[in-house]
Parts: C-alpha cells; structure tokens; sequence
C-alpha cells in the first residue's frame, strides 16, 4: 500500500499473475483509525513527491477497482476489524513508536519535536481506547481486496 505509483503497481502484480491466479493484500481503510494515525503523523514530514498517491487509497474499493478491472475477472471485498491490545496506553505508545519503522524515522528527523507527534497519537489512541480497566484495546479497520485475474 505504500508503493507510490498505484497504477505502475497493479499493472505490476497483474502482469505478473498467471491467468486464473488471485492477486490478494489487506490495507487500511482511509476512514479508519489507522488512516487517523498515519494522517497525524505524516503531518510532522516533510511532503512526499509530486508523483505519491495516498497510500489509504489502497483500502478505498472504488480506487481498487479502477486499478484491476483491466485485468480482472473478479473482485471482492472484505472488512474486518483488528484490534491490538497492551498494558495500557501508555505501555502501547512507548513500543509503537520505538518499534514502528516509520516512527523510528520521524523520531532521527524530528529530533525533541517528536514529543509533539507522540502526543498527538496518545490522543488517537486514549479517544479510540475500548478498555474501560485501564489498559488498552484499539480497534484498526482494514479492507481485504481479492482480485481474480
């Protein structure tokens, strides 16, 4: 989903599927509360190029069906709902943003600005928090795409 070019891409994975073969990939939703956190964070960034296309794009049906229907005999869709579950929420932020490459990154680039994207996820994650003990469980919607070729 984070390929830039979304036609070249399909292009790609369709040319590349025998006939009758199953191009499959889950992504999420760009109404969803990963789209939420990814737009917060890549606000702190600078812009990607000109040529990008919004990886959220991927968990949009309309845009995957403009992608394959060239080379597609069949396309279905499926949502579902992750939910990823720590100590607290706290607990989460610290390995999230430790541990997910991109945060990583932002960290090297962003220097004691960091605290600002931290803060602004911590929001993301206590608003989106279905635990109601203390820890933490928050839901990520995705949309899982089967594209028959």
């Amino acid at each position: 989903m984070f390929a830039p070019r979304h036609h070249q891409a399909a292009g790609e994975m369709a040319r590349v599927c025998r006939d009758g073969g199953v191009i499959a990939f889950a992504t999420w939703l760009p109404e969803g509360t990963v789209a939420e956190m990814l737009r917060t964070s890549t606000s702190y960034m600078p812009p990607p190029p000109d040529f990008a296309e919004p990886p959220m794009l991927w968990g949009d049906e309309g845009h995957v069906r403009e992608l394959f229907e060239p080379a597609a005999s069949d396309i279905a869709f499926e949502r579902h709902v992750n939910h990823v579950e720590a100590e607290s929420v706290d607990a989460w932020a610290d390995l999230f943003t430790n541990n997910f490459p991109p945060l990583v990154t932002a960290q090297a680039m962003l220097g004691e600005r960091f605290a600002d994207v931290r803060r602004d996820l911590v929001d993301i994650w206590e608003r989106g928090n279905e635990a109601d003990d203390g820890s933490f469980r928050f839901p990520q919607q995705y949309l899982v795409s089967v594209v028959h070729v």
